[in-house]
């Protein structure tokens, strides 16, 4: 079986957009990016379709679609398109456990420590919310997935990142803990569901993106 050469030149386009950056794309032009890419050699880049503000950086129905992003504009599909013009892959990205957008709308969502506390940022400080992959956001995301599949199929590749481990007492963590015969006031426990908990929704992620 031949193996592809490695792409080893590759750029990982961070995008993480705030909801108040004003005229998003306002300015792109697809030629001179990828130009910009082909000069310097590079034969990889990872573009954004959802940052870890919960933003989708195309056109949709979906109510994440980042509330500035230039009318009509899709964004990482004209860097998808503008990239392979010139030979460059162009995986795309999803952020995973970090969804402010979800974190927001569903705070019921959010994963949550033995006190009760929501997990990582607490009101008034910086940082990010942390979703909980028990609670029905998994499905969220599986749709989120979904399109962003059908729409440029087929990728060069999915980026799904922040993932790991994360225990949480959530409804939906604790009654799924129960039913594997686990005890929530374990730590070990928890942990225990946690990495169970990574495996299986990786699985489902994995089986869409496949799918398409």
């Amino acid at each position: 079986m031949s193996v592809p050469h490695p792409r080893q030149r590759q750029i990982h386009l961070d995008f993480h957009t705030g909801p108040q950056i004003p005229s998003v794309g306002g300015a792109f032009n697809a030629r001179a990016f990828a130009e910009t890419y082909k000069r310097a050699h590079v034969n990889s880049v990872t573009v954004f379709a959802k940052c870890h503000h919960g933003h989708l950086y195309f056109p949709t129905k979906h109510p994440a679609r980042h509330p500035h992003l230039k009318s009509g504009l899709d964004l990482c599909g004209e860097q998808v398109e503008a990239l392979r013009r010139v030979g460059i892959r162009a995986p795309v990205y999803i952020s995973v456990q970090c969804d402010e957008f979800a974190a927001d709308t569903h705070p019921e969502w959010i994963a949550q420590y033995p006190d009760g506390s929501h997990i990582w940022a607490k009101p008034l400080e910086p940082g990010w919310q942390i979703l909980d992959m028990s609670s029905p956001y998994l499905e969220f995301l599986e749709a989120q997935t979904e399109e962003i599949c059908k729409r440029y199929k087929p990728v060069d590749g999915v980026f799904f990142d922040m993932c790991w481990n994360q225990p949480s007492v959530s409804n939906w963590a604790m009654e799924k803990m129960l039913d594997l015969n686990l005890d929530p006031t374990r730590e070990e426990d928890r942990w225990r569901y946690s990495a169970d908990l990574a495996d299986r929704y990786m699985g489902r992620l994995i089986k869409i993106v496949r799918g398409l």
